[in-house]
């Protein structure tokens, strides 16, 4: 089950993200199954901004799914974080033709009211928000894919997945066939308990699956590209 409260704040109402119970189980079916790679990103970089989205484009890539808290905004915060970040976001709606969207736990997700965050923000930055109320990634990739079906981009496989979470984001790339791109996260001053512990768990994770020469699953049109574009 998914907890969520909501506080006030600069919107009529803020939501929390508290616990993840369909991440939970995912990831405890991938490790029991010792499916490590799933965890591992085709290509880790500082920020969403330093992504050459035109190479991807190049290769074959027709969409982009990203998350939002800690990926290119602040945790629970509408605004982008930075102008060069505000500017790569509508580079990357011209170079895939509108096929990019927030796939958000936050905004979107069952803990947004009404879906109030998610309209907000897609008022305020031009790009939609993928609803997906009765299930949280890394779950939920109906929604996913109904989206990008709607932007005539009819497989999955050629979307590219950014974020900052390996046991979301990453997780969620990987079992879709997506190409996962993992950001370094934006600010950790205000992660809750659970998200710092469950962040200790995932760097533990890949330290170790990375010492063992593990590698993240291929994918067609990367190549041996994992880790170079």
């Amino acid at each position: 089950k998914t907890y969520a409260v909501c506080v006030r704040g600069a919107r009529p109402l803020v939501m929390v993200q508290h616990w993840n119970g369909s991440a939970v189980s995912l990831v405890a079916r991938v490790l029991r199954e010792r499916r490590f790679s799933f965890l591992l990103p085709h290509l880790s970089v500082d920020s969403f901004a330093s992504i050459d989205f035109e190479r991807l484009r190049a290769r074959g890539f027709e969409g982009v799914v990203l998350d939002k808290d800690n990926t290119i905004t602040a945790p629970y915060e509408d605004e982008l974080v930075s102008p060069l970040v505000a500017e790569r976001l509508k580079e990357c709606h011209a170079i895939f033709d509108g096929a990019v969207a927030v796939f958000s736990n936050t905004i979107g997700s069952g803990d947004d009211r009404d879906q109030a965050g998610a309209a907000a923000f897609t008022a305020q930055h031009h790009c939609a928000v993928i609803e997906h109320a009765a299930e949280k990634k890394p779950g939920a990739s109906h929604a996913v894919q109904s989206f990008f079906a709607s932007r005539g981009v009819l497989d999955i496989s050629r979307v590219i997945s950014v974020g900052d979470r390996v046991l979301t984001d990453v997780l969620f790339a990987h079992m879709n066939g997506m190409m996962a791109v993992y950001t370094a996260p934006i600010d950790l001053s205000n992660e809750k308990y659970l998200t710092r512990a469950s962040r200790m768990f995932e760097n533990g994770i890949v330290r170790a699956c990375t010492a063992q020469g593990i590698r993240p699953p291929p994918h067609r049109l990367l190549g041996d590209a994992s880790g170079k574009l």
